[in-house]
């Protein structure tokens, strides 16, 4: 009998120790992970419209006592400081203008405590180490810019409308295909649209964060729905048409 009541006891205490454990007080264990955190910036702070906005965020997470400065001088009077660890975001307001302007820090924290929003004129100091967010229009341009070097011309852009998570497989009929290692958004590119494949065309991929592009040679269409890609007479926004 007391044998089996230590045994129990024994039990006992693992399960509380178990528990214990999982319910650490570490600052570093954090019930809002960097997904729920860009969520919260997207949806509750941005309202999902980005729309002549750049958003930017750290995949480091910021312990208490980190000091934020500006990139470049004239620096703060003072920095700021973080008072609980957060993951941070910055919102550039005027994408694509000098120095200074209205601009964004955004202080997420790790316990759910309300966001802190700091109201600024210059970058932080920790620009080069965040990774721009890529919507479907951003993503666009980039491909257009970097891939098309401005010029449609005798080429079709189709694209994915959602992004790709990874693990994604995006195939052809040769059953090759490639696979998605990021979330991103797929791009076709027809090099000889009206001819009868197999014929030249390009997978493009361009990652969610940071705005990485890869770029694929293949000789068939993928095997997803697309939808074209046009531009209007002020060459400016797009006008969507499903295949």
């Amino acid at each position: 009998m007391k044998f089996k009541l230590l045994i129990l006891a024994l039990l006992i205490c693992g399960s509380a120790l178990i528990y214990f454990n999982g319910c650490t007080d570490d600052p570093d264990a954090s019930p809002v992970g960097l997904d729920e955190a860009t969520q919260k910036v997207l949806s509750d702070i941005l309202h999902n419209d980005l729309n002549g906005l750049a958003l930017y965020r750290d995949t480091v997470k910021m312990q208490t006592g980190t000091e934020i400065g500006y990139y470049s001088d004239p620096q703060p009077d003072e920095p700021y400081q973080v008072t609980t660890p957060s993951w941070f975001f910055f919102v550039d307001d005027n994408p694509g203008m000098r120095w200074a302007h209205a601009c964004r820090y955004i202080l997420i924290p790790y316990n759910g405590d309300n966001p802190r929003i700091i109201e600024e004129q210059w970058p932080p100091d920790n620009y080069d180490t965040l990774f721009r967010y890529y919507d479907i229009h951003t993503a666009i341009q980039a491909v257009i810019s970097n891939v098309l070097l401005d010029d449609l011309s005798g080429k079709e852009l189709a694209y994915v409308s959602n992004i790709l998570p990874p693990g994604t497989k995006i195939a052809d009929q040769s059953d090759i295909g490639i696979l998605v290692e990021e979330y991103s958004w797929f791009f076709f590119i027809d090099d000889a649209p009206g001819t009868s494949f197999p014929h030249a065309c390009r997978y493009v991929l361009v990652t969610l964060w940071g705005g990485e592009i890869s770029i694929h040679e293949e000789m068939w269409p993928p095997d997803m729905a697309l939808v074209l890609y046009g531009p209007t007479i002020d060459n400016i926004n797009p006008v969507e048409k499903t295949f």
